[in-house]
């Protein structure tokens, strides 16, 4: 069957199915399906690998994660889907869109309605999102992207994610996700290449 499948792991070695979820973001959301586990919220966009309509949907996992609820399906919260991000607080849903250019702010605070805070033209891949809320860090066709998402994080009226900086390397490819790491106590982005290329 087409959708997505919610799988009972509580057992590793006998999965079971416990539900396939098959509204229209969950029939082709891509690399987007996230979850906010602060909030017991699953979150997709309707994505494929260069662009489609970027409806957004929301279930709920906090009463039985066995079991999501719908919450909101196919809303037009952003212009085209492919990939997303999670603010860790849980109130903001970011779908993001290789192929056309966009990367999109939700506000899901209420998760019946989400609404559209800001779209900026960054052909983001993966995303991730400081503890805080506060920085964006875009895998993005020319590389590494940090965003100031603080306007956005802190809900001002028609807010704007600010380009802090931005860095490319010699052997890149298709930048994937940047992972916010701390390593003896240091803060690190580790950035993961969708492809490798050979020394030539």
């Amino acid at each position: 069957p087409t959708g997505v499948a919610v799988l009972d792991m509580s057992d590793p070695r006998n999965p079971v199915r416990t539900e396939t979820l098959v509204t229209p973001a969950m029939q082709t959301p891509h690399e987007s399906l996230n979850i906010s586990v602060r909030r017991g919220i699953l979150a997709a966009v309707m994505g494929n690998p260069t662009q489609y309509p970027g409806g957004i949907d929301l279930y709920d996992l906090s009463g039985d994660c066995r079991h999501p609820v719908p919450l909101a399906a196919a809303f037009p919260a952003a212009p085209f889907g492919h990939e997303s991000g999670m603010a860790p607080d849980g109130l903001t849903f970011y779908p993001t869109s290789l192929g056309t250019g966009h990367t999109t702010a939700v506000d899901i605070s209420n998760p019946r309605l989400p609404r559209t805070l800001w779209t900026g033209e960054y052909n983001t891949h993966g995303m991730t999102v400081s503890d805080d809320g506060r920085r964006g860090y875009l895998a993005a066709r020319q590389g590494l992207i940090i965003l100031d998402l603080s306007e956005i994080q802190d809900r001002r009226p028609n807010p704007e994610g600010r380009e802090i900086s931005r860095l490319s390397w010699s052997n890149i490819t298709v930048p994937q996700v940047p992972l916010p790491v701390t390593i003896g106590g240091k803060p690190y982005v580790v950035e993961v290449d969708e492809y490798a290329t050979g020394p030539d």
